[in-house]
């Protein structure tokens, strides 16, 4: 009976792991992402490495092998900001992207992600995410590609233009997934690609396209379009 329960409880840790995956654990596939996710948990230990860290450096305590060690899984806080939409009402946006340009946070596929951004509500219940993929002088290959694959994987999507950008749109029961193309460009050439996913939970999308307009430029998305 005791090594059953054991197992019991084994099991219940390894469902509960995979349920509530955490960022810098492992490259998180967003083909799978789960749509009841603790947020919070989500950005946990980076939160909690990026504090210990700067307290060390606060005191003066730094030391190489331990910062190394410190810092292993580490995937760069680059801050966490509370989006007020009512008095007792807000979201909360974590921003997070590699230490290093190519540092893969996440993947659909063969697409990787150097950026991860959430948002949760005051109930640690998600809302939507944002995964960047980065890519220089190589002619839109990853927004070709995240585009090819998330055909293959949902089918033809609704095409929504806009006076800067083309967005592209599928719907299932539980999301709403976006992606759009950012340029940039280097002596009037276009140079640096940003590739967007976004994901969005359908049942918070009426409540969502009214908060996020609330909030000025938030991701530069015209939510009136696209939810």
């Amino acid at each position: 009976m005791k090594k059953i329960l054991t197992l019991l409880i084994f099991f219940a840790f390894l469902f509960s792991s995979a349920q509530n995956p955490q960022l810098g654990k492992t490259k998180i596939n967003l083909k799978n992402f789960p749509l009841q996710i603790d947020v919070h948990h989500f950005y946990k230990e980076q939160i909690e490495t990026y504090n210990k860290s700067l307290e060390l450096y606060n005191q003066g305590k730094t030391d190489e092998a331990y910062s190394n060690k410190l810092l292993k899984n580490y995937k760069n806080v680059e801050g966490i900001d509370t989006l007020y939409i009512a008095d007792s009402e807000y979201l909360l946006l974590y921003e997070m992207q590699g230490m290093e340009t190519k540092d893969t946070l996440a993947t659909f596929g063969d697409i990787k992600f150097e950026q991860l951004n959430m948002i949760s509500n005051n109930d640690n219940e998600f809302q939507s995410l944002r995964a960047v993929s980065f890519s220089y002088k190589d002619d839109k290959k990853n927004f070709k590609a995240l585009k090819t694959v998330l055909e293959k994987e949902y089918g033809s999507p609704k095409l929504i233009k806009t006076h800067e950008s083309e967005i592209y749109r599928w719907l299932d029961k539980d999301f709403i997934r976006l992606i759009t193309l950012v340029t940039q460009k280097e002596n009037d050439i276009e140079t640096y690609y940003y590739a967007n996913y976004f994901l969005i939970n359908r049942n918070e999308s009426d409540k969502l396209k009214t908060n996020f307009n609330k909030i000025s430029g938030y991701w530069n998305i015209d939510w009136n379009l696209v939810l």
